[in-house]
């Protein structure tokens, strides 16, 4: 978008009046204005302007980015606690071979103190 606004054939005249050919004065108002286009090409514009951000702004941004940090830091120290308390459930957690390993052993128990209360039954018929 062209920021500046020039007459062309206002410029023309006008140099014609001071004394320049027509030929020579549309030369030089077209330099003039291939210059002033490729000058003002990249300025902003009041719209673009108004978009930007005051310091104020920028301070408030900067003090919610600071905070935001801290509670990112706090979520990621809870998060490292609790992988570790996490990693000690896992570790004392039982898997079902151990229970099956824990399941043989009270039948061979059930089945030793049945053997023996048989036993004594048997030691004590006999005793009477």
């Amino acid at each position: 978008m062209n920021v500046h606004a020039i007459d062309t054939h206002k410029a023309v005249t006008d140099l014609e009046t001071a004394g320049m050919s027509r030929q020579t004065a549309e030369a030089v108002v077209g330099i003039f204005d291939t210059v002033t286009n490729a000058a003002t090409a990249d300025l902003a514009t009041k719209g673009e302007l108004a978009n930007l951000a005051t310091k104020a702004e920028l301070a408030d941004l900067a003090t919610k980015v600071e905070n935001l940090s801290g509670r990112v830091e706090n979520l990621s120290s809870k998060v490292e606690n609790l992988s570790s308390r996490m990693e000690n459930v896992e570790n004392n957690m039982v898997t079902k071979a151990d229970l099956a390993e824990v399941k043989v052993d009270i039948i061979k128990w059930n089945i030793g103190l049945v053997l023996a209360v048989a036993a004594l039954m048997i030691a004590t018929v006999k005793l009477i």
